[in-house]
């Protein structure tokens, strides 16, 4: 108290008075951000929901590429089940893993609460046609299908740009709506996707460990303002859900009790370069 009563009043009061405008700002910041998640959880509780018709293939049932190219491009996203052998898919993330463990990772980056990303060289065999090992499955880039799905949607020339796999722990929060890449230009008509993502989950998706949900229709512009679809996808180990990097997603929470591993590949057009998520020491193959 004696050090106190040596400072002049007047510097007293100026100090208390930043100090109340610190604390005003901070409690105004608070408020309005929880107003607007409120706002938000509401506009989201409003949301119509769209059939999984609308955008699920079965593989069982035929491959027809130039229907999944037409869906992505009309509703921005697409899944086909069983378009994968399971065991590929863990022949896969096994393989990954152990990359991880032998400390092949090029970059590591946090997501949100309880969950991140490690990515990988997309030139190595998990990502290309060789496959992870000797007389193991073929990478995901070795099936013709999804190469014709790449091409029909990007163009003869594409990039394997980043690649990696995305982890969700048990009480990972939900992620924000976002998109992976904008809009090439903020105005004029829409155009053909630049940006592919593609998913390859390692283990079932369902309502509990946090699919990923899209609102349906919002990879083009015009759509944004308008009623959102909302779909989250449910899938089993060897499906494929590909989707054009404007449209707007979120990953779910995760309160069951395992991890949930998505492997990913984004895929681009040859001209185009993702500044948003830029990785260190990037490694790209083309397709």
């Amino acid at each position: 108290l004696g050090c106190w009563a040596m400072v002049p009043r007047a510097e007293l009061e100026h100090t208390a008075v930043a100090l109340a405008a610190v604390i005003t700002a901070g409690y105004l910041a608070i408020s309005l951000r929880r107003r607007r998640q409120r706002r938000m959880s509401s506009r989201d509780e409003g949301d119509a929901s769209a059939p999984a018709s609308l955008v699920v293939f079965d593989a069982s049932d035929g491959f027809d590429a130039a229907a999944v190219v037409r869906t992505v491009r009309e509703h921005g996203v697409a899944c086909v089940r069983g378009f994968y052998p399971p065991e590929s898919v863990r022949s896969w993330r096994d393989a990954l893993a152990q990359l991880e463990m032998d400390g092949q990772t090029i970059h590591r980056r946090n997501r949100n609460q309880g969950r991140w990303e490690l990515n990988f060289d997309p030139t190595g065999p998990v990502f290309s046609s060789a496959g992870p090992g000797p007389g193991g499955p073929g990478g995901i880039l070795g099936d013709p299908r999804l190469v014709s799905v790449v091409r029909g949607l990007l163009g003869p020339r594409s990039r394997a740009e980043t690649c990696g796999v995305v982890c969700s722990a048990p009480g990972s929060a939900e992620q924000r709506w976002h998109q992976d890449v904008p809009h090439l230009f903020s105005s004029g008509p829409h155009l053909p996707p630049h940006f592919l993502a593609v998913f390859v989950p390692t283990c079932a998706i369902d309502g509990v460990n946090g699919p990923t949900e899209f609102k349906v229709g919002t990879h083009v512009r015009a759509n944004v303002v308008r009623p959102p679809r909302r779909l989250a996808l449910h899938c089993d180990v060897g499906s494929v859900i590909l989707f054009d990097g404007r449209i707007l997603h979120r990953g779910g929470p995760n309160r069951g009790d395992r991890s949930r591993d998505v492997i990913f590949l984004n895929v681009c057009r040859q001209w185009f370069r993702d500044v948003y998520n830029k990785i260190e020491h990037r490694l790209e193959r083309t397709i």
